[in-house]
């Protein structure tokens, strides 16, 4: 995913192998800096000096999955994916290169996040529409939702997202854990 404003062109990304949210600050090509937003693992000892995970090599959580970046007021966010959890989860820059994150759906036993894709509106305020699979609807059918995660706020917290069901439809549990 790429978003851009007048002075950055961001880029979020997947690492499949470690299972990082990874942010790239891709303005200067020539001198592109890589960040790992979510996903080392804490506790744990580099193995040398540098790199874009600080010389951690071991993986950590599976968390950067389906990434959707936006730009507002210059700083970074990002709706993805944490595979481990199946979540939505949320990752916003503070000030440059400093981020933080939490959960905005931990879903209800289903796996959701998939497909995520962020837009700021009008009030600059974050929303999320995403998929969730394997929903039980109480009577031993699987359904499969469209939601959408709306902020109340510019630069929201946890307890700042309302989620509403879009659609919702027959589906299977083949993606559930």
């Amino acid at each position: 995913s790429v978003a851009a404003d007048k002075d950055r062109v961001m880029v979020a990304t997947y690492d499949g192998k470690l299972g990082d949210l990874v942010v790239v600050d891709a303005t200067k090509p020539a001198n592109q800096k890589l960040r790992v937003v979510d996903g080392i693992p804490g506790g744990v000892t580099a193995t040398h000096d540098g790199g874009y995970r600080d010389g951690i090599e071991d993986a950590g959580p599976d968390v950067g999955a389906w990434t959707s970046i936006a730009m507002s007021d210059g700083r970074a966010r990002v709706a993805y994916q944490d595979r481990d959890a199946g979540a939505l989860k949320y990752a916003q820059e503070s000030s440059r290169d400093h981020w933080s994150s939490y959960v905005v759906d931990a879903g209800n036993g289903e796996a959701v996040g998939a497909y995520a894709s962020l837009a700021i509106d009008g009030d600059g305020n974050p929303a999320i529409a995403y998929i969730a699979v394997g929903n039980d609807d109480g009577m031993g059918h699987w359904v499969t939702e469209l939601r959408l995660a709306r902020a109340s706020r510019k630069d929201p917290g946890e307890g700042d997202w309302s989620t509403t069901v879009i659609a919702s439809a027959p589906g299977t549990c083949a993606a559930c854990g």
